[in-house]
């Protein structure tokens, strides 16, 4: 009762949108989880997850830019403020500023738009044909749709985190649950009406047109990007080398690791079990990233809160919202995670067929101790890139480099060993090194600078 209470009180608006949106993510996935191995067969379960495994290679093209833009603006903020008609006020340096990065985001993300349809489509095309599963028919115009609905996505996707940064993260997370609820109510539909793969574009479909209507109707914030970006061309507020480039590179090294760290596993075991035991995996990966995405609520809610507090040298308020935060996102992922596994155990027992999607219970426990540590090193990696850093590059690329071995080692013969392994890299590689950086320099430094 007492963790309840704790966590009920630090809900604002934020992240009560936020939850919501998580919430959402999390029984539309356990839905979608029901409906996958009821509707689809085992082969086109296997292209289902390794779509998403393959359509995640966006993070080559968007190259930790969004995060970067949320953390940028965020960090304005102290100078600046929304208006009562939703536009921006404040310190016009800072505007001249912002201004900048819209009108250069805008010209920058066409052009990643444009290359990831054409790269990505071909390229999953040849490696989806390569199997030779699936007749072309039964999945190439759902790739197609998918990777087009996608690079739409890619191209609003700035704008979205720009907004996240000036601290309408309610807002766009409410919009975000509209467009979600929407694109899975339509891919449930086209599922139980016989449309197979064709479901899985509704999804990103659905994002696409709610980033459209956003930003046609949202006319006064989106005016005011507009305005700031007209007004900026020009200027010299903003030096993308100096302001950008040294946090942004920083973070496209780490999420490219990390790309190797949580997507690689679906295209190897496609590619060297079939896709029936690749849909097996992505089954369970699917499961444990929506409980991480649940229970990162809390943090990722609080992100800009705590930029923003850092940057206006309040250090103890910001360590204070971390701590509260972070206490509270861990004791629901270790507890949604320990009942996952209890409650898929129990479907075992009860000769329920659906657990036969998933694979066995070694493999499952393996996975759930790295979906924990994830969540952990997720909610550390939000504190230290608050300070407008990016400390876990060294980290993420041994750590992507130690997975990519174990797939290299793993990955034609033996699932479980390659789960246990993987596991073991994340508990003894990467959770004490980032923890090690977290205590030493970030922690360390914020209760010096208030002692």
């Amino acid at each position: 009762m007492n963790i309840i209470s704790r966590a009920m009180s630090l809900i604002d608006f934020h992240v009560a949108a936020t939850l919501a949106l998580r919430l959402w993510i999390l029984l539309a996935g356990t839905i979608t989880v029901l409906l996958v191995p009821i509707f689809l067969t085992q082969l086109e379960q296997g292209y289902y997850f390794t779509f998403a495994s393959v359509l995640a290679l966006q993070i080559f093209f968007e190259l930790g830019l969004n995060y970067v833009l949320v953390q940028f603006t965020a960090a304005q903020m102290p100078w600046l403020h929304l208006t009562k008609d939703g536009c921006l006020g404040g310190d016009a340096d800072r505007l001249h500023t912002l201004g900048a990065l819209v009108s250069k985001v805008f010209k920058v993300y066409q052009i990643l738009a444009i290359l990831f349809f054409c790269l990505i489509g071909t390229g999953g095309a040849y490696f989806f044909a390569s199997s030779n599963q699936l007749q072309l028919d039964q999945w190439l115009p759902s790739w197609l749709l998918m990777t087009a609905f996608t690079a739409g996505n890619l191209f609003f996707s700035p704008f979205l985190a720009i907004a996240e940064g000036t601290g309408k993260v309610g807002q766009i997370a409410r919009l975000r649950t509209i467009q979600s609820i929407f694109g899975y109510l339509c891919a449930w539909l086209c599922l139980i009406y016989g449309y197979g793969l064709l479901a899985m574009p509704l999804i990103a479909g659905a994002n696409l047109v709610g980033a459209v209507i956003w930003w046609r109707l949202d006319g006064k914030f989106i005016t005011a990007l507009r305005r700031l970006g007209r007004t900026s061309v020009s200027s010299n507020h903003l030096n993308w080398r100096r302001d950008i480039f040294p946090f942004q590179w920083k973070i496209a090294v780490s999420w490219i690791s990390g790309y190797l760290v949580f997507q690689m596993f679906n295209p190897v075991i496609f590619k060297y079990h079939g896709p029936i035991d690749a849909g097996a995996v992505g089954l369970a990966l699917a499961v444990f990233g929506a409980l991480t995405t649940l229970s990162m609520s809390w943090v990722n809610a609080k992100a800009p809160e705590i930029t923003k507090q850092l940057n206006a040298g309040n250090r103890f308020a910001a360590r204070a919202v971390f701590r509260r935060q972070f206490t509270v996102s861990f004791l629901v992922n270790f507890s949604l995670t320990i009942g996952v596994i209890i409650s898929i155990s129990l479907m075992r027992v009860l000769h329920i067929p659906a657990v036969d999607r998933l694979p066995d219970g070694a493999v499952l426990n393996w996975m759930a101790i790295a979906a924990v540590v994830n969540q952990v090193v997720f909610s550390l990696a939000v504190y230290m890139r608050a300070h407008g850093e990016e400390p876990l590059m060294a980290p993420s690329i041994i750590t992507g480099l130690a997975t990519l071995a174990v797939l290299a080692f793993t990955g034609s013969s033996n699932i479980q060993l390659m789960m246990a392994l993987y596991a073991g890299v994340l508990a003894f590689l990467c959770l004490p090194w980032v923890a090690t950086l977290f205590f030493r320099k970030y922690w360390k430094e914020s209760l010096h600078s208030v002692s």
